[in-house]
């Protein structure tokens, strides 16, 4: 991985990766947030089309100022994330972060060997739609 002299880096707790001390989320404001037992709103995605092409520049913006921590945390914006880092051919160049959000009521009376299988659907549903085999971090 390429550190640009544009960014200060620091290691992220013990997990030895260098990242940027800034990073770059596609957390849209408008958005319900979700409860504990709650999901998040449904997603627009006729709107979610309409702007990809103006996220791909923000991203590409980013990678090339330094930045190389990202976190999608709804299934949009590993969607978002995925499409921009596959065109710029850069998923090699970053570190992502993803975010689980298994809500309570999904486990809720269910046995502790459904929860672990829920998850790990969650995880793969999230790097399906990262259009990636891994994240860097979960």
């Amino acid at each position: 991985m390429n550190l640009s002299d544009k960014m200060k880096y620091r290691v992220l707790g013990r997990t030895g990766l260098k990242v940027s001390e800034l990073g770059f989320g596609g957390h849209e404001y408008r958005r319900p947030l979700p409860t504990t037992l709650g999901k998040w709103g449904d997603i627009n995605l006729k709107e979610f089309k309409e702007k990809q092409p103006q996220r791909n520049p923000l991203i590409e913006k980013g990678i090339e100022q330094g930045i190389n921590y990202f976190d999608a945390t709804q299934p949009e914006e590993a969607k978002s994330l995925g499409i921009a880092l596959k065109e710029l051919r850069a998923r090699e160049d970053v570190y992502v972060a993803l975010m689980i959000l298994t809500p309570l009521q999904k486990l809720a009376g269910k046995p502790e060997r459904y929860w672990k299988r829920t998850i790990i659907e969650d995880v793969e549903e999230k790097l399906e739609l990262l259009q990636s085999n891994y994240t860097d971090i979960l």
